[in-house]
């Protein structure tokens, strides 16, 4: 498809394009637009971009597949583009170059709309880092309450100290009393659900499955309940609240893991974004715990949710594509869907989700 810029849709042309960045003697950034999985036309419109950004730059664009990938390889590390968001090589890319130094403008919902271009346009106007680098955040992640990584300047070395401070770590305390509620939230809707399954029972189902407690200590609810016999399951009914609960605790599960993973800083930068569980998704979750455990799952969610998915290789986002190669939508809203890799799981394991309408990251499944 000829669109007038040049497009890198092949290794040998990802290679080209490489060459191109890292050529030291380059004095023109470099604006790149990537395609959506399965797409021959970049994401971003090529002419509303000329547009925004002037004829200070080459415009280029590459073929989300065998290109991008052997240009990410070739490039620094987290130096490349794909899936239709777009990246600013400034001039002097070398083997030391930070990747938060050459904004990437990543739309979360697919549209690259205006929004997105605004964003483009804003990042070019910035220009290039100055002579020191500034280590702030560039990936810029739209919409639904991803924010912008903020620039901070760097900080002094401090003087050593003669001894170390006696005060403890504010952030930590925080963190470590936040995690203590979300224990206690979750044991007590563990314990709901006990009980639940307790009232659902005959009473003569309900005695004969209740465990004995010794009179001179108090119940424990943090241990499972006992498993009822065969001809209990047929009395035994799970009200529909006992479903909204483990919903619920799973929903706390995300967050304890969203206030693991960062500081008081760094939650207020990257908040966690609006999530919805979809219908079947605790139960494909419950048929992969022999691969990977919810904790792990609620990890990964916790990073999709707060708008970390363009900044983590590891994670290999990727729009999740049918049999034609074109990326899945859901039919009752036009939602589309994604796909990551879910770090630490046994064999080839993805979390799919949908980017609804409203920004919000609905769980799909896990395959």
């Amino acid at each position: 498809m000829d669109l007038g810029i040049p497009v890198a849709a092949t290794e040998d042309q990802g290679e080209a394009l490489a060459g191109e960045v890292l050529d030291p003697d380059r004095t023109e950034p470099i604006v790149c637009l990537s395609t959506r999985a399965g797409e021959d036309r970049p994401a971003f419109d090529h002419h509303a971009v000329r547009k925004a950004v002037g004829r200070d730059a080459l415009i280029r664009a590459v073929r989300t597949g065998p290109a991008t990938r052997y240009l990410s390889q070739l490039l620094p590390p987290q130096l490349g583009v794909f899936g239709g968001a777009a990246r600013i090589w400034w001039p002097g890319v070398d083997a030391d170059a930070d990747p938060r130094d050459h904004p990437l403008v990543l739309d979360r919902m697919g549209r690259y709309g205006p929004r997105a271009i605004e964003a483009l346009a804003e990042r070019f106007a910035e220009g290039p880092p100055a002579r020191a680098p500034k280590h702030g955040g560039k990936l810029v992640a739209l919409p639904g309450g991803a924010t912008e990584d903020r620039e901070r300047r760097p900080r002094a070395e401090p003087e050593p100290l003669a001894t170390p401070p006696v005060t403890p770590n504010r952030d930590q305390q925080l963190l470590l009393g936040a995690l203590d509620q979300a224990r206690d939230e979750i044991r007590g809707l563990r314990q709901k659900l006990a009980e639940a399954r307790l009232d659902a029972m005959t009473p003569g189902a309900r005695a004969a499955a209740r465990p004995a407690e010794p009179e001179d200590h108090e119940p424990r609810f943090d241990t499972a309940p006992r498993a009822a016999r065969p001809d209990q399951v047929a009395d035994l009914a799970i009200p529909v609240a006992v479903h909204r609960d483990r919903t619920r605790a799973h929903h706390l599960e995300i967050m304890a893991a969203w206030l693991a993973r960062d500081h008081d800083t760094g939650r207020r930068e990257r908040p966690l974004g609006a999530l919805a569980l979809g219908e079947g998704y605790l139960a494909s979750v419950d048929a992969q715990r022999h691969r990977v455990s919810p904790a792990t799952l609620a990890t990964t969610a916790a990073r999709i949710a707060s708008g970390k998915q363009g900044e983590a290789d590891d994670l290999d986002v990727r729009a999740w594509v049918d049999e034609h190669g074109d990326q899945e939508f859901r039919e009752e809203d036009g939602a589309p869907c994604w796909s990551c890799a879910v770090p630490g799981a046994s064999g080839d394991l993805r979390l799919r989700w949908w980017t609804r309408d409203d920004g919000a990251v609905e769980l799909r499944d896990v395959v």
